[in-house]
């Protein structure tokens, strides 16, 4: 189905496969209008491409820090299961 959401007071039709996925591209349309607006206040007029292009390092930024702590939770989880099974090993041949 077809939704439309304004950022930037332009509209944009998306695509989205079922209602909980609409609902959350209707909660990023409205963050993102969020973070404009505040950049706005914090750094005066400037042009809304430069106030996107802010956004979408920031986000990206954000994106990036949380792939790396969810490869340093995989790597954590994977560490202690090996731990577990050298522990149990070590048991095991005393």
């Amino acid at each position: 189905m077809t939704i439309h959401v304004k950022i930037a007071e332009r509209p944009y039709p998306l695509k989205v496969d079922n209602e909980k996925e609409e609902e959350q591209v209707r909660k990023a349309a409205q963050y993102i209008n969020e973070r404009l607006v505040r950049y706005r206040e914090r750094f005066g007029e400037q042009e809304m491409q430069d106030l996107l292009a802010i956004a979408s390092i920031e986000f990206v930024v954000r994106l990036f820090k949380l792939e790396g702590d969810v490869r340093q939770e995989d790597t954590n989880e994977r560490l202690d299961r090996i731990n577990s099974r050298l522990e149990e090993f070590l048991a095991n041949s005393i």
